[in-house]
């Protein structure tokens, strides 16, 4: 047997590697952090309360993350990706108008936020007022939500004007959807679908 074919307890445990543990717990506070921020709010869950639900210690938390701040903006990349994803999804793979492609995913969007309203509401209402991680992770969700629902056109991403017109469509939609959520979703979703499509209209007709 050679040496490569000993593999020390301290290095792996249940099959495990020391680095595979750390991504496992990683990902157990990561997954309780959106559950526990989304249902109680950021700035009433400690960090005590997020290890908690993720059935482990403290020390393991700052083995992940800075401070909550830190995990807030990870909860918030990992909140977009799965939403992108999803809309992804719901984009039609046939043919059809601009607008009507719109329309589409906007639906699936307000539908996904009312079927998960922890989710819905870390990427919609803890995020406001907290430091520049979030504001960053939440420009680039916003990026990332703007290429699903108008994909820009062969070489428009030189189109400044058109960026910002994206952007500042995606953010009164995520405007529209915080007091939608707010108000607990008392307005129909055709209603705030047909509300959200007409910041794009100006994009959708180029």
């Amino acid at each position: 047997m050679t040496h490569s074919d000993v593999v020390s307890p301290s290095r792996r445990y249940a099959g495990n590697s020391a680095e595979e543990r750390r991504e496992m717990r990683r990902e157990k506070i990561l997954e309780a952090a959106i559950q526990v921020y989304g249902e109680h709010g950021y700035r009433a869950s400690t960090v005590q309360a997020v290890c908690d639900a993720a059935g482990l210690t403290k020390r393991y938390f700052y083995e992940s993350y800075r401070d909550s701040e830190d995990l807030l903006a990870a909860c918030l990349r990992r909140v977009v990706v799965e939403f992108a994803g999803e809309l992804a999804q719901a984009a039609p793979a046939t043919q059809i108008g601009r607008e009507e492609r719109a329309r589409l995913i906007l639906r699936a969007y307000f539908e996904t936020l009312k079927e998960d309203p922890p989710r819905a509401r870390l990427f919609l209402l803890e995020t406001d007022g907290v430091g520049s991680d979030v504001v960053d992770a939440m420009r680039e969700a916003q990026s990332d939500i703007a290429d699903v629902l108008v994909p820009m056109q062969a070489g428009a991403k030189q189109n400044g004007r058109a960026s910002l017109q994206r952007l500042g469509a995606v953010a009164g939609t995520a405007r529209i959807s915080s007091v939608w959520i707010a108000d607990g979703y008392a307005l129909p979703i055709d209603d705030v679908v047909e509300s959200a499509l007409r910041l794009f209209t100006g994009l959708l007709e180029g």
